[in-house]
């Protein structure tokens, strides 16, 4: 996808026939343009419709770095990255508080997970996310899983049944979670198996990466500086 540096989260309309057209690019701010296969003729308007933004913090002496995709509603996406994958062209300012004040629910995710890598006690249940990128049951799943309240843990079949299915879908929770795209957010790392093994992680990080955010919240091995 071709990637379009912008000057401000709001939605923005860059004409086809121009794509070189200086912008002031913000930090951290990147907008992904539609594939050139959608624009009818060179006269046609692209309207870029998300924005990603990178937030970067330590967890357990690591440093780890949160891609987080916003459309004007929903947070559709974090990719949790450990060290320091992403490129940044230099000189670019950063993002001002009132550039994120036009997509309030990614600023008030962004601060509550500054609260929460600071080892405070927050939830993320009223942030708003697109789950309609999923089936129904798997909704379901991740919906009963957002509610999962800090240091609350919970197994797979707990899940099950707190979603209103037999404790037998407990494998189908855990496939769910295996694919679930907003991580921390959908706090998938609180499931963990009937016998106290923490079961899979695919969200990113590193492969101890649940455990480690489950140590955060007990208030255990954590480190920030």
């Amino acid at each position: 996808k071709p990637i379009i540096q912008v000057q401000a989260v709001r939605k923005a309309a860059i004409k086809q026939k121009n794509p070189r057209k200086k912008i002031k690019p913000l930090r951290l701010l990147l907008l992904h343009a539609p594939a050139p296969a959608t624009v009818a003729n060179t006269k046609s308007i692209m309207t870029l419709t998300y924005v990603c933004f990178e937030f970067k913090t330590k967890i357990s002496r690591s440093d780890i770095s949160l891609e987080i995709k916003a459309d004007e509603k929903h947070i559709e996406e974090i990719e949790i990255i450990g060290g320091n994958r992403l490129e940044y062209k230099p000189g670019t300012p950063p993002i001002s508080k009132s550039d994120l004040n036009l997509l309030p629910h990614l600023y008030k995710l962004i601060n509550l997970l500054d609260k929460y890598f600071s080892a405070k006690n927050v939830e993320f249940n009223d942030i708003p996310i697109n789950f309609s990128l999923y089936s129904d049951f798997s909704s379901e799943i991740l919906i009963k899983t957002q509610t999962i309240k800090y240091n609350e843990i919970l197994s797979y079949k707990q899940l099950a049944i707190k979603a209103g299915y037999d404790a037998k879908y407990s494998r189908a929770c855990a496939a769910v979670l295996s694919v679930n795209k907003t991580p921390i957010v959908v706090p998938c790392h609180r499931v963990i198996y009937t016998n106290g093994k923490l079961g899979g992680w695919s969200g990113g990080g590193w492969k101890d990466f649940k455990s480690a955010l489950l140590l955060l919240e007990k208030n255990k091995n954590f480190y920030k500086n």
